[in-house]
């Protein structure tokens, strides 16, 4: 009731909460999640305040993370938070969170399924690694790390292939101009 029907301040305190709950149940968690997951996404989609969107987002990774889903059912929330975080004018108290749960989930994926979609993933992250907030950047980066690290793990080889791909495909420049220091 809080998350739908509280002001933004009590929302974000109760999506907190709900994220504490999840890592205390642990061995429950799964049946908690399962339960209250349809109720949080479409909050996730649609409360009016960003910052209370941005912790059912990291509540939500906690959950599923907590819970065991199958990392590759965690893929449309995956989806979801990456979607979020990608506009340009997507402020660091909204696309920092999302990509830290975004990462969250990725560093549960198998080797395999994160190489197949490593190109796409990097060439998402363009935008947030180019960020005029150093949070977004640094965020953005752990995701790379975590995607470059997985494609690292099954061979150097599949890793120097994704770094060719994106390189092939990339036409941007990095972005100084109006970049925090």
């Amino acid at each position: 009731a809080c998350l739908k029907k509280g002001g933004a301040r009590e929302a974000v305190l109760a999506a907190e909460t709900m994220a504490v709950l999840f890592i205390s149940l642990q061995e429950d968690c799964a049946a908690v999640y399962s339960e209250v997951e349809g109720v949080l996404l479409d909050l996730l989609r649609s409360h009016k305040q960003a910052a209370v969107r941005a912790k059912i987002g990291h509540a939500m990774a906690l959950g599923s993370f907590v819970s065991g889903e199958d990392p590759v059912d965690s893929s449309a929330l995956m989806t979801r938070l990456l979607r979020l975080a990608l506009p340009e004018d997507a402020n660091k108290d909204v696309a920092a969170p999302h990509l830290e749960a975004w990462s969250l989930l990725a560093s549960a994926l198998p080797d395999g399924y994160v190489a197949d979609r490593a190109t796409m993933w990097l060439l998402s992250l363009e935008g947030p690694m180019d960020h005029k907030e150093v949070e977004v950047r640094m965020a953005a980066i752990t995701c790379a790390s975590i995607i470059y690290e997985a494609c690292h793990r099954l061979g150097e080889d599949v890793a120097q292939r994704v770094v060719d791909e994106v390189a092939a495909k990339e036409s941007w420049e990095p972005q100084t101009e109006g970049v925090e220091e």
